[in-house]
């Protein structure tokens, strides 16, 4: 299995890396960029109507301007103790040891979220077939709303089986808001049939089709309120929606793994669900990580850190002791099992486990 590389972070004596310090240190010039720059513009047709955009602190601007009218500017935001999160509240101290951790492992591995993700699907997907952004941020809002309950090998199942049908039926661009509008929704119920909650979905996707072509222009809402405005579609969808689409940093898209990780490790103290754990993420962890976030703790639930089974032999927090859940029982059955057993036990995992064995802190 190729691996991608991708920028690898340590932890030497529980500290933070020079690769963190050096984050931090960017975080802060990015600061003093911003107050000067203006909200990032899209290109659209001359028929278009304007979209109203509002960048990640809440101020509203235009994508076009009448002629002499100013860009809204982005005002400063308060320099931050390195510390501290944006609101003042403190760090988890043992946040970046675990968090450069997790990094370092996810760096050397592919776990689904990686290519079947729903930010991913549409681009894994149409690789055949051109995609226009309209399209990508359509694609993206329906595998978002199939991901409930679902994973992502089965997301992209069904997202795989709309686009052969559609392809099929004359519509070259394969999931599109017309070709979602033509289909019957008994025919989408059955090609989305492997998903959970499959004709509750098709039903959602169905009358978010004629919201959006009625009050939207047929296109994916940049705004919170708009987006969950839409049957099926709750904060968690709105956030990565407005990250992937509209690269809008709003909030963090807080799924069951990256509840049940900060849960694990004291990042958060609510005993509630995923929309509390956000609330408090928000309240501490610095903005430029809220996108990244989402990724890297999924990827890590779905391969290293499971619901059940998680495999503590394979992750550097044990050897490390960052990690108070370690399941010690595991570690010492895997130092006396035999070649084949361990293949066997690492057959069952989602994605290919052999660069971290090969780990030096393992």
């Amino acid at each position: 299995m190729a691996v991608p590389l991708r920028r690898s972070a340590r932890v030497i004596d529980g500290t933070r890396s020079k690769y963190f310090i050096k984050k931090e240190a960017e975080r802060s010039v990015k600061k003093e960029v911003n107050e000067e720059v203006s909200v990032k513009k899209e290109v659209k047709n001359e028929d278009e109507d304007d979209i109203l955009i509002p960048p990640r602190d809440g101020v509203v601007k235009k994508e076009s301007k009448e002629e002499g009218e100013e860009d809204v500017k982005i005002p400063p935001k308060k320099k931050v103790k390195l510390s501290e999160g944006e609101s003042g509240k403190p760090i988890p101290k043992n946040f970046y040891p675990i968090y450069e951790q997790v990094k370092k492992m996810r760096s050397l591995i592919v776990a689904p979220v990686d290519t079947m993700g729903c930010a991913e699907i549409p681009i894994t997907l149409n690789k055949d077939i051109p995609l226009s952004p309209r399209n990508y941020r359509f694609q993206l809002l329906v595998s978002l709303m199939l991901s409930s309950q679902t994973k992502d090998e089965i997301n992209y199942k069904a997202m795989a089986n709309m686009k052969q049908y559609f392809l099929a039926n004359g519509f070259n661009d394969g999931i599109t808001i017309e070709s979602m509008k033509w289909i019957d929704e008994k025919k989408l119920d059955q090609l989305i049939f492997s998903v959970g909650f499959h004709t509750r979905k098709a039903s959602y996707i169905k009358k978010s089709v004629d919201i959006l072509l009625s009050k939207w222009d047929g296109e994916v809402p940049n705004t919170l309120e708009g987006l969950v405005s839409l049957p099926g579609v709750g904060p968690k969808m709105a956030f990565l929606t407005l990250q992937k689409a509209w690269d809008l940093n709003l909030g963090i898209g807080v799924d069951v793994h990256v509840d049940r990780l900060s849960k694990m490790w004291h990042w958060v103290k609510n005993k509630k669900g995923p929309e509390e754990t956000r609330v408090e993420l928000e309240s501490w962890l610095p903005r430029d990580l809220w996108t990244e976030i989402n990724p890297e703790l999924v990827g890590f639930g779905q391969s290293i850190c499971l619901p059940r089974g998680r495999r503590c032999d394979l992750c550097t927090l044990s050897k490390l002791k960052l990690c108070g859940n370690v399941d010690r029982a595991l570690i010492k059955k895997v130092e006396t099992m035999g070649d084949d057993k361990l293949q066997e036990m690492n057959s069952k995992l989602r994605f290919d486990p052999t660069p971290l064995m090969d780990i030096e802190d393992l």
